[in-house]
């Protein structure tokens, strides 16, 4: 992946329905000591969970 060696990537799933968030990603491609990609946080509102949120 090129971009920024600082870039962070944020991905957020809306409800196609009515738009509302129904989940983010926070993923840091550069990982920990650069080997890697890390997922720093996984997020899915309780209503949304158990549904297939991808």
């Amino acid at each position: 992946m090129q971009g920024r060696p600082d870039s962070q990537i944020i991905l957020l799933e809306r409800d196609s329905r009515d738009g509302n968030l129904r989940g983010l990603c926070w993923f840091d491609p550069r990982g920990h000591l650069s080997r890697g990609g890390y997922l720093r946080l996984l997020a899915v509102h309780p209503a949304a969970q158990g549904q297939g949120v991808a």
